[in-house]
């Protein structure tokens, strides 16, 4: 089972592609250019929608003004997740990839900013989890 990862464009990667022209390039010119891995061509960007072409003899050819409109196109309609605010007993659990509520927490003291850490355990796959919260808002939520 392999698991399809988008492929990481990010804008000044898109800007140097303005640099490619009507032409078809060998995929690993391409790579050579977003300075990644052939392999990463092959395994991210083909499935995930790459303008190419495969010859008789199964290798891959990429119209540079092609790739280029298609990276530019794919940046620009990726769509990130919105931000959701935790509440200040609430902590990010990175072994489940969960917002969790942390239970038996333990508070450490404020230092000079007014922040204090919150640590504890979480509740689905026993893990420590810490974050760092505010101490006024912790107050606030704990009076509640």
């Amino acid at each position: 089972m392999t698991i399809q990862r988008k492929p990481r464009l990010t804008h000044a990667k898109v800007h140097r592609l303005k640099r490619l022209l009507n032409m078809n390039y060998k995929v690993t010119e391409i790579a050579e250019e977003l300075d990644i891995a052939t392999s990463t061509i092959y395994d991210t960007y083909i499935p995930a929608g790459m303008p190419c072409i495969q010859d008789e003899k199964k290798h891959y050819w990429v119209n540079g003004q092609d790739f280029c409109e298609w990276a530019q196109q794919f940046v620009t309609t990726r769509q990130r997740k919105p931000k959701s605010m935790m509440a200040s007993n609430q902590a990010f659990c990175t072994r489940c990839k969960t917002v969790i509520v942390v239970s038996s927490s333990r508070v450490s003291q404020a230092n000079y900013n007014g922040i204090v850490r919150l640590s504890g355990r979480c509740s689905i796959c026993n893990s420590k989890v810490s974050r760092f919260v505010k101490a006024k808002e912790y107050e606030n939520d704990r009076a509640k």
